[in-house]
């Protein structure tokens, strides 16, 4: 998000500064996609071996030395990936702690603004926010068939397409595929992310759950397969213009939304317009993505009503299919873990290793110590009991102000030492009956 912003704000310049190279660049084989020749090209001495144009392309004739049935010479990288790596992050050559600088302030500053707007948006819940998610919901599909219907009409356009949706069959049997998708998984559908779920719990405590899940899933295949169009047919327009395959350009990760996108959004007049409303689609698109089986049967059963009672089909996902497919992809994951890379296979030092470490067990820690607490010093009993204690939903739960509490089964509420300890739970009535 910070990215974002920090692209938004650059697109309200005169001339973008994803478009033009700088002096700098030329060394890098910087391609400037506006004009369709390389800067490197005018102080040629011997265009055959120094130009690094495309070969059978003219561009600039007015040049003492064009570019006309030129061989291709060297690697042209686009001015946006250069700006990108080279002003945006201002990539260290190296990954040692000498080659390591100061904190960039610009993103700092738009670090510190995104978390401010999250704050506002999450500090009254759903009050706060609910009208305006339905245009942040929209808009970005509006702003993503505009860059589509641009993108099918650039030369090589189909070459990305086919490179998009021509799939690969034994690519299912790496199981590094599996893992990539698993994540993709938690961090499209933002699977038990925090501001998800204190959204969630300003819905009403019959809400169909099971509508809400099934929609949810669907869209975000559809936003996916649209995306994947829109980066594709750009992908494959920067591939043509380079003289290069497909498979050069398709970078994964930043590559796509700061690299493939501005590079189209240049070609859209008026550029700065189309760059902002972009860059500002992103940001809302970050803002909006934020027990026993039988047990959690029966509370989903109470919870709707009607539908009726989840299908074996549900239940053998929630207590099998799920846990053991992420289980074994997690064990997997473990047993062949490999130090992290950056780009160009280069492993990162000890020393980032041991922070990343430090970094990951001082957010997940908190879990296992809050169980260890709870098992040791608030459950009774034997071993089996005190599990059964901690892991079973506390006596309060059910509707905020207790209206349907009755209709709950009686032999879940008869015994209180069924349910288990937790956090005190503060009542506020509300006339929406919230589900927490």
């Amino acid at each position: 998000m910070a990215y974002t912003l920090y692209y938004m704000f650059a697109s309200m310049q005169g001339t973008l500064p994803w478009t033009v190279c700088k002096e700098e660049w030329k060394q890098f084989g910087c391609v400037e996609k506006t004009t369709r020749r390389m800067p490197y090209c005018d102080d040629a001495q011997n265009i055959t071996q120094d130009c690094r144009c495309p070969s059978n392309a003219t561009f600039d004739v007015s040049l003492p030395y064009n570019c006309t049935n030129v061989s291709y010479v060297g690697n042209p990288t686009p001015v946006a990936e250069l700006y990108f790596y080279k002003e945006v992050i201002q990539r260290a050559p190296n990954i040692y702690p000498s080659d390591i600088g100061a904190p960039l302030w610009k993103l700092a500053l738009c670090l510190l603004l995104s978390w401010i707007i999250v704050v506002v948006c999450l500090i009254k819940g759903i009050k706060s926010s609910g009208k305006v998610v339905y245009f942040t919901a929209t808009f970005p599909y509006v702003i993503l068939l505009i860059l589509l219907v641009r993108g099918a009409t650039l030369d090589g356009a189909i070459d990305g397409v086919l490179y998009f949706i021509v799939p690969k069959w034994e690519k299912l049997l790496d199981l590094k595929v599996w893992v990539a998708a698993a994540g993709q998984m938690f961090f499209s559908l933002s699977v038990s992310f925090g501001g998800i779920i204190m959204f969630g719990s300003f819905n009403k405590f019959k809400n169909n759950v099971y509508g809400d899940a099934m929609l949810i899933a669907v869209m975000d295949l559809i936003t996916s397969i649209i995306a994947g169009f829109v980066i594709f047919t750009t992908f494959g327009g920067m591939a043509k213009e380079l003289g290069v395959d497909v498979q050069d350009v398709a970078k994964g990760g930043y590559g796509m939304a700061f690299v493939a996108y501005p590079e189209a959004l240049s070609n859209l007049p008026p550029q700065q317009l189309w760059s902002i409303l972009f860059f500002f689609m992103l940001f809302t698109l970050g803002l909006d993505s934020e027990v026993c089986i039988r047990r959690f049967v029966n509370d989903v059963t109470y919870m709707l009503g009607s539908p009726p009672r989840p299908s074996w089909y549900w239940a053998f996902c929630w207590a099998f299919c799920a846990p053991v497919l992420i289980g074994l992809l997690f064990i997997y994951r473990m047993v062949k873990h490999s130090p992290p890379k950056v780009e160009n296979d280069v492993v990162f030092p000890e020393f980032a290793q041991s922070i990343g470490w430090a970094i990951t067990a001082f957010v997940m820690c908190p879990i296992p110590l809050m169980f260890l607490y709870k098992f040791l010093f608030q459950a009774k009993g034997n071993v089996w009991q005190r599990l059964k204690t901690i892991t079973t939903p506390t006596s309060e739960w059910g509707p905020n102000d207790g209206s349907m509490k009755s209709e709950l089964p009686m032999k879940d509420i008869a015994n209180d030492s069924k349910y288990g300890y937790d956090n005190p739970v503060i009542h506020v009535a509300d006339e929406e009956n919230h589900a927490f």
